[in-house]
């Protein structure tokens, strides 16, 4: 799959768009984060190696605007970070 991500975005509730400057990505793989992280070089981005990770992440950084996650992460997987965020 391939995305294009801008910094602005459109927000129904205000009149001015809202910008996305703060990513974090989340994957097993190095080799992914940096890729990734180098096409966009134009954000702040975070990264994580697992679901424990980038709770700890968005703890930490409450103004983070996209999490991207990978599926199948060591740890905790999509599924129960997801899940995690609405019973802590």
């Amino acid at each position: 799959m391939w995305y294009n991500i801008s910094k602005e975005t459109s927000n129904n509730s205000a009149k001015e768009p809202s910008m996305i400057t703060k990513i974090l990505l989340v994957d097993v793989s190095s080799t992914d984060l940096l890729i990734i992280k180098n096409m966009l070089s134009d954000f702040t981005v975070f990264t994580s190696r697992n679901g424990v990770e980038a709770l700890k992440a968005i703890e930490e950084n409450p103004d983070i605007d996209l999490v991207v996650l990978d599926l199948n992460m060591p740890v905790m997987d999509v599924t129960i970070v997801d899940t995690s965020s609405y019973t802590s």
